[in-house]
């Protein structure tokens, strides 16, 4: 064999192994990405199945990020102390079950993983951000919230936080609970965010992507059937790992830095563990 063969013989190895270290990668990658919990302090590090969990979070029993005593917390109160009656008046049932089951899809749902940016908090360091959000889904939570009263467009960063002695979680003698910011006025949702659109996107500080497209997330489901989340998620995870490696015919991989909305600083996080 000549010396060009044996070069050629080399760089064909070669490329062959780094293909499948990058495919290897690629797999652990995509588990990571379809199976997430955030880093926050009621989650689970990994999604287990539950016994039951309770009422709207039922869904996510199979493959959980929340545990039973989340779940039941989710619907007797709230496991950060939140007031959703904060203008004096208590919500309607059928919008605090919308957001109950958001609470629901916050804790116990593992299919965020394509949206997880950081964010330090005391009580989280990570976060979903711009999760798509199903249109109708997102429509039938604002028109059944529509006439309920709030004083304030976006729920996680415009309230004042007080310490209080007033219905603790967990029979806690003190603790800290959101009141309207100070020449705040009390009005309806529908005055409030005018659209859905604005509602969903803008509630929670931008963590859902009011979306028309058919690959979005559904805010609940029946558990019964399966999860419809897990597709969606898939589709996005497996855009995210495309992004880790790019090969042509006559040329070796290039192995490239993957979508930073998940992997800013995951794979740091995931060795300190």
């Amino acid at each position: 064999m000549c010396q060009y063969d044996v070069r050629r013989l080399f760089r064909m190895r070669l490329y062959v192994t780094i293909i499948m270290m990058v495919m290897m990668v690629s797999a652990q990658d995509l588990d990571d990405l379809l199976n997430t919990c955030i880093d926050s302090k009621h989650h689970k590090l990994k999604p287990g199945p539950e016994s039951t969990l309770f009422e709207q979070c039922m869904p996510w029993k199979e493959r959980s990020c929340c545990t039973d005593e989340v779940a039941e917390i989710i619907h007797t109160s709230s496991p950060y102390n939140f007031n959703f009656d904060h203008c004096n008046q208590k919500m309607s049932d059928k919008c605090r079950r919308h957001f109950m089951q958001d609470h629901c899809f916050y804790e116990c749902s593992p299919n965020v993983g394509p949206w997880v940016v950081k964010e330090n908090r005391s009580w989280r360091k990570e976060r979903f951000y711009q999760v798509p959000l199903c249109w109708n889904d997102c429509q039938d939570w604002f028109n059944d919230c529509s006439t309920d009263l709030t004083c304030t467009d976006n729920w996680s960063i415009n309230f004042n936080w007080k310490n209080t002695t007033v219905g603790c979680h967990g029979g806690a003698k003190t603790c800290r609970k959101n009141y309207c910011p100070s020449q705040s006025t009390c009005l309806t949702f529908k005055q409030i965010y005018k659209t859905a659109e604005n509602f969903c996107e803008k509630v929670w500080d931008g963590s859902w992507k009011y979306s028309t497209d058919k690959m979005c997330l559904q805010l609940w489901f029946n558990g019964s059937t399966g999860n419809p989340n897990d597709v969606v998620t898939q589709h996005y995870a497996q855009q995210i790992i495309s992004t880790a490696s790019v090969t042509t015919p006559h040329s070796p991989p290039i192995i490239m830095v993957p979508n930073p909305v998940y992997f800013s600083e995951k794979k740091l996080q995931n060795q300190d563990l």
